[in-house]
């Protein structure tokens, strides 16, 4: 009502009759129900862009309009944990309308050949790893790296691919609306 006011106020302003506010439902999130999270199964990229996440059970899609939660998505491995929010289609998979990444697996790689530099493989069950170029032989071991991913944050589409009744996310993520 205060903005009211003051616009009323306003020089050049003309005289009104009476004033009317209407309370709405948009940017609320009462579209939504509660967050579902589930550990990452596959990840497959669908032809346009679009990214199905198969996670315990569940299918959450992620269209390729949904800005960062699409780039995320496509880069999600087995074993990360992801919690979203959305609305359930006809097929009762999760149309990602917030998403935050719980945990995020390290990646598992062979190491390289102290030598020259090339990856080592393996030789077999319990017959250690060999370079392939120098042939230098080591015991089987794979190296763990982390992959930078934003963890424990939540996502959601650009303004203009979100729906009317989405509310926007708070830009300290300490807060992020009490998702």
């Amino acid at each position: 009502m205060e903005a009211l006011e003051v616009l009323l106020d306003a020089p050049n302003t003309e005289p009104v009759i009476g004033s009317l506010v209407f309370e709405t439902n948009q940017a609320t999130n009462d579209h939504l129900g509660r967050s579902i999270a589930g550990r990452v199964d596959r990840v497959e990229v669908l032809r346009g862009g679009h990214t199905v996440i198969h996670a315990s059970e569940q299918r959450f899609l992620a269209f390729k309009e949904s800005g960062q939660i699409a780039t995320i998505s496509q880069q999600l491995r087995e074993g990360d944990v992801v919690e979203c929010k959305g609305l359930m289609a006809p097929d009762l998979s999760i149309h990602i309308e917030f998403m935050k990444i719980q945990q995020v697996v390290p990646h598992k790689h062979r190491p390289a050949c102290p030598t020259c530099d090339k990856s080592m493989s393996s030789m077999g069950k319990d017959q250690g790893l060999r370079c392939k170029k120098c042939g230098l032989k080591m015991d089987d071991r794979w190296i763990e790296t982390p992959r930078l991913l934003p963890v424990n944050q939540w996502f959601q589409p650009p303004a203009s691919s979100r729906r009317h009744l989405a509310k926007p996310l708070d830009n300290a993520p300490s807060i992020q609306n009490n998702l």
